[in-house]
């Protein structure tokens, strides 16, 4: 079936409200810090395949694109102060992760360079976590004169060993704010093996009870 948008308060009371219903296929990223937006991608438009849009929470709750191109984009999440938002592109070939203002008064700004997905900012803004390649990777990042800078990329683990799901709403969902615990989907076939008990020589053992 399509995948449709809507909210419920979070102690489980009351009704789920429908927020947005259309063909397209889609799924939330992010909420913004003073709780007025919500961020969403969409997929499967033969037009424009995959885009970022903004959600009013208040009012009449028209969606608004904020990228709508030729494109795959997608991923889209808040900056902590609210201005900036940080998604995935395939314009370049293959997906990277880009930020854009959120009133669109700048450009855009490359984060990654070898490939880059579902990014994520740390709670402090100086951080914007994503993965590559199956790892986990966090890019060092500052506002110089309405522009964005980034220092340096490191490598946080790899997701192989730990069964993460790397679907199109998968990846990284949440990052705690000292920046150390990470919210993933994780598939469900992944599940560690009972532990295998080898004996040698039991019927030794058995002689000497």
């Amino acid at each position: 079936g399509k995948f449709d948008l809507y909210i419920k308060s979070a102690n489980g009371t009351g009704t789920e409200q429908l927020l947005v219903k259309s063909d397209d296929g889609k799924y939330v990223t992010d909420w913004s810090p003073d709780g007025k937006y919500l961020t969403y991608s969409t997929f499967g438009n033969p037009k424009t395949k995959g885009d970022v849009w903004l959600l009013p929470i208040t009012g009449n709750r028209t969606p608004v694109p904020f990228l709508q191109t030729e494109f795959n984009e997608g991923g889209g999440s808040f900056s902590p102060d609210g201005k900036w938002i940080a998604y995935q592109s395939d314009e370049s070939g293959k997906n990277e992760v880009y930020v854009r203002a959120l009133d669109g008064t700048a450009g855009k700004w490359g984060v990654s360079i070898n490939g880059g997905n579902n990014p994520r900012w740390s709670r402090d803004g100086k951080t914007i976590f994503f993965q590559s390649s199956g790892k986990a990777l966090g890019a060092a990042v500052r506002v110089v004169q309405s522009a964005i800078v980034v220092d340096s990329v490191h490598t946080f683990f790899d997701f192989e060993s730990r069964g993460i799901f790397r679907g199109f709403a998968g990846g990284i969902q949440d990052v705690s704010g000292d920046g150390q615990k990470f919210l993933f989907l994780v598939t469900e076939q992944h599940q560690t093996s009972p532990p295998i008990t080898l004996v040698v020589n039991w019927n030794e053992e058995l002689k000497k009870k």
